[in-house]
């Protein structure tokens, strides 16, 4: 089951199969997309948003929909890096965002389920960190509190924050509710593109614009700007569990792999074990999630369980801004670190204000030029090194099990006459064969056997069994064959 809670039925768009001169084309139709597309038409901008397969089904289905200033140990972090005055405006981004949705669903009449209600970021752990942390939040003057307890989940904490008026909603409601004058195309796979001309390509047509907006999830280009050397991608997992209890507020762990909790009509939405797209982990993270929804809710029954990929930079900020001096017209939106409403509304501006060359009080949040691996070398070296390590794999380890004694439903990286190859064999004992090597950089692949696919672990990217790509950045499948 990868089932999620916010799936709705949407409407339909065409595939894109004649070229196209166009004002703005926006690339990707996640919530990033949506929302860049919603505030340039706004503005008086016309144009075209290209989506690979349906719109609003990656991350944008996959989330859990807070809207919350509260995000684990972070605020101390910002402040030894890069100063209280940019911390302070990093939780100013997000009660901004806060208000931008709540007038947008005022304005447009959307029901959405948006509520306001507070967050509570706790530790089970001891509580030095989270005491720092508040210090720090009372510092940026955010009006928090801080208890020994939480009134209405059971588990046993060592400290809390409460921070009130945050929100949760349902995203796809809330964006199938914007209107958008953008002509949108699905199944429209960018496959190629010139940013010196401005040109895209997709399988069957072109689209020349005056200004490009990359709002996919993963950068789709290495250079200008190394991307894939300043972000990596971090996999997540929910459940939500048939439950009336009213939680009555936001709940975030302090950890990275920690848990979240929210409401939902009548069901409980749990959230993490977060970890690296580089490790496969031996049980399945569901099976952890839901011995914590036992212990905390009564065994409640399952009714959806979902998972999500999500863009990481090194210092925990955005990108969003123009992709450089040579490329004035291009604009990249990406590496929302696991938060991704409210920076992607107001990256939307961002954009906007780039585009028409207005000032943006949070620009300097998201520019692209900050020192964020010299601010953080420690784990951009632990990055360099995963993708070193892979690529060294890729070209030089040899595997020595053979593909045949696989058992059904299993899958690796085997040789195959020769050449390595990805192999899956499913529940009739057919063999599927890939490519071993991701078609982005050439880092070889590892199987997850808990969702029967085959993901990079350098940058994330995703193949189903037969090589086909389910999430970027790669945008090349990798060639398959069968027995």
């Amino acid at each position: 089951m990868n089932n999620s809670i916010w799936k709705i039925q949407k409407k339909g768009y065409d595939q894109l199969t004649k070229n196209l001169k166009v004002q703005v084309v926006v690339v990707g139709g996640g919530i990033a997309g949506f929302l860049t597309a919603h505030e340039l038409s706004n503005r008086g901008f016309e144009g075209v948003l290209l989506e690979a397969n349906q719109i609003l089904e990656g991350v944008t289905e996959k989330t859990t929909a807070f809207i919350a200033g509260l995000q684990g140990i972070l605020y101390q972090k910002l402040n030894k890096t890069y100063g209280l005055s940019l911390a302070k405006k990093y939780f100013k981004l997000h009660e901004n965002a806060i208000y931008e949705y709540e007038k947008l669903v005022q304005e447009h009449n959307i029901i959405c389920e948006f509520t306001k209600l507070p967050a509570y970021l706790f530790t089970r752990k001891s509580s030095k960190s989270l005491i720092k942390e508040f210090d720090t939040l009372k510092k940026i003057g955010t009006g928090v509190n801080y208890l020994t307890k939480l009134q209405n989940v059971p588990i046993k904490i060592n400290g809390v924050i409460k921070l009130e008026n945050q929100a949760m909603f349902h995203p796809l409601k809330f964006l199938m509710g914007l209107p958008i004058n953008f002509t949108i195309y699905e199944h429209s796979q960018v496959v190629h593109f010139n940013l010196k001309q401005k040109v895209l390509y997709t399988n069957l047509a072109k689209v020349e614009a005056e200004h490009i907006v990359f709002a996919t999830h993963f950068p789709l280009f290495t250079c200008p700007n190394l991307f894939p050397f300043k972000m990596y991608q971090s996999k997540s997992y929910c459940l939500a569990v048939s439950n009336t209890q009213n939680l009555e507020g936001l709940y975030i762990e302090d950890t990275s792999d920690g848990l979240t909790l929210r409401n939902y009509k009548h069901h409980i939405i749990i959230g993490g074990g977060d970890h690296n797209t580089c490790e496969i982990k031996k049980v399945s993270p569901y099976k952890n999630l839901k011995k914590e929804a036992d212990k905390l809710f009564n065994k409640s029954p399952v009714h959806y369980e979902w998972e999500t990929q999500d863009c990481m930079t090194m210092d925990e900020l955005p990108y969003i801004d123009r992709l450089n001096k040579t490329y004035p017209n291009v604009f990249i939106i990406t590496g929302f670190n696991k938060w991704g409403m409210a920076k992607a509304l107001m990256g939307s501006k961002i954009i906007a204000d780039l585009m028409q060359n207005k000032q943006n009080e949070f620009y300097e949040l998201c520019a692209i030029n900050r020192k964020a691996a010299i601010k953080n070398p420690v784990k951009t070296l632990g990055h360099a090194l995963n993708s070193v390590w892979n690529l060294f794999v890729s070209f030089c380890g040899v595997p020595i099990e053979n593909y045949k004694n696989l058992k059904n439903n299993e899958g690796g990286i085997f040789l195959v006459k020769g050449k390595k190859r990805g192999v899956y064999r499913d529940e009739t004992g057919k063999f599927y064969f890939v490519n071993a090597r991701c078609s982005h950089l050439k880092c070889e692949l590892n199987f997850d056997p808990h969702n029967k696919t085959f993901v990079c672990p350098c940058h994330g990217s995703l193949y189903d069994i037969e090589g086909n790509v389910l999430r970027e950045p790669a945008i090349k499948p990798i060639s398959v064959n069968k027995n």
